[in-house]
């Protein structure tokens, strides 16, 4: 048995319901939003990062260098390699020095509203941060934890 069409549309003769229907339509254009936002989320981002703003686009520490606009890390010269998670979570607190950046306000920036609670997760990656530009990660003068509260960035 053939299709038939009916107003330009396909009908599927094993559906009831046409290829062109509204239900169709509508899951299609349901998904569009989805990478609009993302890219809304990636210039606010961008935008927070001091591109423009007055924020500082290259920070120095007596112990690495942070590019904010090459997202590059330097430690004693040598390119330090971040992971796209851990970068995020160098680079929020180091736009805006000595402030206390919460680890909910971490947590939701860097893996979304669903993870506010997981900070677990947050010191796992803060250690490994530490590990890599602190020159003593036991005793941290950059990267400093306030307990119970969050994390500080001192320059």
């Amino acid at each position: 048995m053939e299709p038939s069409r009916q107003n330009g549309s396909r009908w599927d003769t094993e559906s009831p319901h046409p290829t062109g229907s509204s239900a169709v339509r509508n899951q299609e254009e349901s998904a569009q939003p989805l990478p609009r936002v993302a890219r809304l989320r990636a210039a606010t981002r961008r935008r927070r990062t001091g591109t423009g703003t007055g924020t500082p686009t290259v920070v120095t520490t007596d112990g690495f260098t942070v590019d904010l606009v090459a997202k590059k890390v330097h430690r004693d010269g040598v390119n330090v390699r971040l992971t796209p998670t851990e970068w995020h979570l160098r680079e929020t607190p180091v736009v805006s020095p000595g402030r206390l950046v919460s680890q909910r306000a971490l947590l939701r920036e860097v893996w979304g509203p669903a993870y506010v609670e997981n900070t677990n997760c947050l010191r796992v990656y803060m250690a490994q941060l530490r590990r890599k530009l602190e020159a003593d990660p036991a005793h941290p003068r950059y990267l400093i934890t306030e307990p119970g509260t969050g994390y500080r960035f001192e320059s």
